[in-house]
C-alpha cells in the first residue's frame, strides 16, 4: 500500500484506505489466504523473480501464464524439507507484497458494470475489464494529452433494453476473454466448453422474440453493442475452437446457423461464407456443394469486395481441378468477380539474415542511399523510387488516402443533425462510419463536395487542405495520422499532383464502403512535385503475395486512370547486387 499515492485525495492515504475495509470494499492483506489472487497482485517482475527461486524455465511469460505455471508447479512440488511448496511460495509472495488490500469482486464488477455503460462504444472481445480505458481516456482528456473533435452528442434509442441485458453483456465479455485465452495457450477442451455453453445461452435468447424485434429495430450501428451481437461474434470464434479440433462438420453446422440469420454482425458474413466453402470443400470433400455455396454467397448484398474475389477465385480453383472434371462447365453458373492484371517491377537488394523465421524481413540499405544501416522491404523500395525521379513518398497504405480524406471531409464526418452517431465525448470517429449508412446519411452533403472537388483549381485545394489542417492537427481522428506527413506542404503537393478530379473519385469509393475499402490500398505513394506525376505501388517482398482486396484496389485505381503497380523486391547477393541495379525492370 506504500506505493499508493493520490497527493490529490490525500498525502496519507491509510484513513481513507481503513475507511473503504471498514465499509467492506476491501480485502485486508490479513484475509488473503488464495495464492493465485497474491500471485496477481505482484507487478511482473517480483513474479520473475518469484519464478526464478522455483526454477520455472520460461520466465519471461506473460504474467497471466506465469501465475498458472507457478501455481501448477506448486501443487505437484515439494520443498528440500518435504513442506509443501505451496506454502513456501505463499509465503515469499507476501513478503515480496509488503502491505497490501484487493478490491473486493462484487464492488469491482459493479464499478466495471458502470464504467461499461458508459464506455458501450469502446467494447471489444480482447477486453475482460471492458470499461476500464474510459478512465485513461477521461485522465488522458482532462490532461489535454489526447485532443478529440468537436461534435453534438445525440442518442434516440438505448443500445441495451434493461439492467439485464447490460449484466448479460458484462459476463459475455468476461467469457469471450477466458475463450480467447484457452485458444491462445491451445487449450482447446476448456474453449469448446466456454463455446458450447455461450452457445446455449445464445439459442435460448435468441428465441425470445421480443428481444430480437428490440434489437432490429435499432441502428445497425447501434445494434453491434447488444447481447446478442456479441453472442455471435462467440459464436464464430467456436467455429474456430471446432476447426483446431479438426471437427469440421461441427464448424459446417454452426457456420450454417450464422448464415441462417441476417439481425447480426452482418458485416462479418464474407468471412463466414469464405471459411464454409473452405471447410466444405477441403475438408469434407464436397466440391458440389462448396460451389453451390459460394453462388449463394456471391448473391449476398453484405459481402463485399475481397470476400467476393475469394469466393469466385476458390470457385474458379474448384472447376480447374482435374479432381472434379464433372464441375468443369459449372463455373458459368458462378456470378463473376474479375480483375485486370497490374503492371509490376523489380527492384533487388541484399536480404539481411533473420535471426528467426518470425523476424521481420530486412534489407542492407544501398549504395545510393543517404543513411548506411538496415531497412524495411518498403523503405528500399522508397528508396529506389527516388532513383527514378519521384522525389517525394510515404509508406502510409490506407491512412495515406484517409488522411486527404479527413482534411477535405472533415466537417462532414463530424457533422450534427444524424441521431446516434456520436454518444460519448471520446469518439474519434462517428459510429456509423464502418457501414453503409454512413454514406446514405451524409448523402447529399458527401455528393455535393464531391462534385465541388472535381472542380477545384489546385489553389482552392491547396486552401481548402491547409484551412482544416490548420484547424485540427493534432485531434485524434480514426481517420487521421497526423504523423504520416512532413507538414501540411507535404500534403498539399500530393494532393495539387493527383488533382482534384482522380481524388473525387477515389475518395468516393472509400466513403461509400469505409470498412471494406480501409484495407488493400497499395503501401507507397510516390510523386513529384515539380513535374506533377505520381504513383501508387504495392510492394512485396520475397514469397510475398497479393491480397485479394489489393488487387481489386489496383484494378479500381488502375480503371480510374491512375498509375498504379505491383513492386517486387528480390533478394540477391552483394555481386549479383551490382550487376542487377543497373537493370531494375517494369514489365
Amino acid at each position: 500500500m506504500s506505493k499508493l499515492k493520490y497527493p490529490g485525495i490525500a498525502a496519507d492515504l491509510s484513513f481513507a484506505l481503513q475507511e473503504l475495509l471498514s465499509a467492506g470494499f476491501l480485502i485486508g492483506e490479513q484475509n488473503l489466504h488464495d495464492l493465485t489472487v497474491v500471485l496477481g497482485l505482484l507487478p511482473a517482475p517480483d513474479l520473475r523473480i518469484l519464478a526464478k527461486d522455483v526454477r520455472l524455465a520460461d520466465t519471461g511469460q506473460p504474467k497471466s501464464r506465469l501465475v498458472e505455471c507457478i501455481v501448477q508447479h506448486c501443487s505437484t512440488q515439494r520443498s528440500v524439507f518435504g513442506r509443501s511448496m505451496h506454502s513456501v511460495v505463499f509465503k515469499k509472495a507476501k513478503r515480496l507484497l509488503g502491505s497490501c488490500c484487493l478490491l473486493k469482486e462484487e464492488p469491482r464488477v459493479t464499478l466495471l458494470r458502470m464504467l461499461l455503460l458508459f464506455s458501450l462504444t469502446d467494447i471489444t472481445l480482447e477486453d475482460e475489464d471492458a470499461g476500464l480505458k474510459v478512465l485513461f481516456s477521461l485522465l488522458m482528456a482532462n490532461m489535454q494529452k489526447i485532443v478529440y473533435p468537436s461534435y453534438t452528442i445525440s442518442r434516440s434509442v438505448k443500445a441495451l433494453r434493461d439492467r439485464d441485458s447490460l449484466i448479460r453483456l458484462q459476463k459475455l465479455l468476461f467469457s469471450a476473454a477466458e475463450l480467447m485465452g484457452h485458444l491462445q495457450r491451445h487449450e482447446f477442451e476448456p474453449a469448446l466448453q466456454d463455446y458450447l455453453m455461450a452457445k446455449r445461452e445464445f439459442d435460448n435468447y435468441y428465441k425470445d422474440e421480443d428481444v430480437v424485434r428490440y434489437d432490429e429495430s435499432l441502428p445497425v450501428w447501434v445494434r453491434e453493442f447488444t447481447p446478442n451481437s456479441l453472442y455471435t461474434k462467440l459464436l464464430y470464434l467456436g467455429v474456430e475452437v471446432l476447426q483446431k479440433m479438426r471437427n469440421y462438420a461441427a464448424a459446417v453446422i454452426q457456420l450454417e446457423e450464422l448464415l441462417g440469420q441476417t439481425a447480426y454482425c452482418i458485416t462479418s458474413r464474407g468471412r463466414w461464407w469464405e471459411r464454409l466453402s473452405l471447410n466444405i470443400d477441403q475438408h469434407l470433400k464436397q466440391p458440389a456443394k462448396a460451389l453451390c455455396v459460394i453462388t449463394s454467397g456471391l448473391l449476398d448484398p453484405h459481402v463485399r469486395t475481397g470476400h467476393k474475389l475469394g469466393l469466385y477465385l476458390r470457385a474458379v480453383k474448384i472447376c480447374s481441378s482435374p479432381k472434379n472434371k464433372s464441375l468443369k462447365n459449372r463455373l458459368e453458373d458462378v456470378p463473376a468477380v474479375l480483375c485486370q492484371e497490374p503492371p509490376s517491377r523489380v527492384f533487388h537488394g541484399k536480404l539481411f539474415p533473420k535471426s528467426t523465421t518470425a523476424a521481420k524481413t530486412s534489407f542492407y540499405a544501398p549504395d545510393f542511399a543517404e543513411n548506411e544501416g538496415l531497412c524495411g522491404v518498403e523503405d528500399l523500395a522508397l528508396m529506389h523510387y527516388e532513383q527514378l525521379g519521384y522525389t517525394d513518398g510515404v509508406h502510409g497504405e490506407g491512412a495515406t488516402m484517409t488522411t486527404v480524406l479527413s482534411l477535405i471531409f472533415w466537417d462532414i464526418v463530424f457533422m450534427d443533425g444524424i441521431m446516434d452517431t456520436f454518444w460519448s465525448p471520446f469518439q474519434s470517429q462517428p459510429l456509423d462510419l464502418r457501414w453503409d449508412n454512413f454514406y446514405l446519411n451524409r448523402k447529399k452533403e458527401i455528393d455535393r463536395r464531391l462534385e465541388e472537388l472535381s472542380n477545384w483549381s489546385d489553389e482552392v485545394l491547396c486552401e481548402k487542405v491547409e484551412n482544416c489542417w490548420t484547424a485540427h492537427v493534432g485531434e485524434t481522428c480514426v481517420l487521421t495520422s497526423w504523423d504520416l506527413f512532413k507538414s501540411v506542404d507535404h500534403v498539399k503537393s500530393l494532393v495539387t499532383c493527383i488533382g482534384g478530379s482522380v481524388l473525387a473519385k477515389i475518395l468516393e469509393k472509400i466513403l461509400k464502403d469505409h470498412r471494406h475499402c480501409r484495407g488493400g490500398m497499395p503501401d507507397l505513394m510516390v510523386w513529384n512535385r515539380k513535374d506533377k506525376t505520381f504513383k501508387f505501388a504495392e510492394v512485396k517482398g520475397p514469397g510475398d503475395r497479393l491480397s485479394h482486396k489489393q488487387m481489386l484496389w489496383l484494378d479500381f485505381l488502375l480503371s480510374v486512370g491512375v498509375d498504379a503497380e505491383v513492386c517486387h523486391v528480390q533478394a540477391v547477393g552483394a555481386r549479383q547486387l551490382k550487376r542487377v541495379n543497373s537493370s531494375d525492370t517494369k514489365t
